[in-house]
């Protein structure tokens, strides 16, 4: 961890590179303020948003039964935008966050998503169980 936050600041391009890797470890540890400079609302958005549709259509093609793996699209992009908003939240990037929520909620508009991100719109970051029904 302390590699790439030495990094961020001698080597910026390739700490942006790495990123996407130590974001997990920089939340767990409430460095949310480490994350600010890499954080690009509208490119992080649009790739969780096409990761949930390209999953979603896969989950779609899957034979339905036993054996067939679980559901996880909407888990991802529950858990992904969550946190990219309550990172803008506690980056003071309030505009930002919005506009996730805002997109966000064109995709997957319903109570529990409005609960979630409501919290995320106040700088938390809240627990989705993999084992919840979607």
């Amino acid at each position: 961890m302390e590699l790439f936050l030495r990094m961020a600041t001698e080597q910026p391009v390739l700490a942006e590179q790495l990123y996407s890797i130590t974001e997990d470890d920089l939340v767990k540890q409430g460095r949310y303020q480490e994350c600010g400079p890499f954080l690009r609302p509208k490119q992080d958005y649009d790739q969780a948003r096409a990761r949930y549709r390209l999953t979603k259509k896969q989950e779609k093609s899957l034979p339905a039964g036993k054996r067939s793996p679980p559901k996880t699209a909407t888990l991802f992009f529950y858990r992904d935008v969550i946190r990219l908003v309550a990172l803008l939240v506690q980056n003071d990037r309030l505009e930002d966050a919005r506009w996730v929520r805002e997109h966000a909620l064109k995709v997957i508009d319903n109570d529990r998503f409005q609960g979630l991100l409501e919290e995320a719109m106040r700088g938390k970051f809240p627990q989705i169980s993999p084992h919840e029904e979607f």
